[in-house]
């Protein structure tokens, strides 16, 4: 992302995700928008900075997905999540998952 490490809060390891503690180079807080057009949301969110191969650009926890009262359908590969103007929601693209996991490989 080209964030200088002045802006980066200091963070403990992340354990959970690999049988290994993964080392944070820090956190920031940064506003996300969910949503397109009329039913959009804006809310600030801390994310933890790694230095790790995946396929996630970013994952949302439980903290994000509560705030925003976000609902996963995995089936269709949708979310949902309220906003002021009604139900706004987010299609994703599975080949570009796919693709992005090739990359890595």
């Amino acid at each position: 992302m080209g964030l200088k490490e002045q802006v980066l809060t200091k963070a403990s390891p992340l354990y959970g995700f690999t049988n290994h503690p993964i080392e944070v180079k820090g956190s920031i807080t940064l506003p996300v928008t969910l949503g397109d057009y009329e039913h959009t949301i804006t809310k600030c969110f801390q994310f933890f900075i790694v230095d790790h191969s995946t396929t996630y650009n970013a994952i949302f926890g439980h903290l994000i997905m509560r705030a925003t009262k976000m609902v996963v359908a995995m089936f269709y590969i949708k979310i949902k999540f309220s906003t002021s103007t009604g139900i706004g929601f987010m299609h994703f693209d599975q080949r570009i998952t796919r693709s992005y996991k090739k990359a890595l490989m």
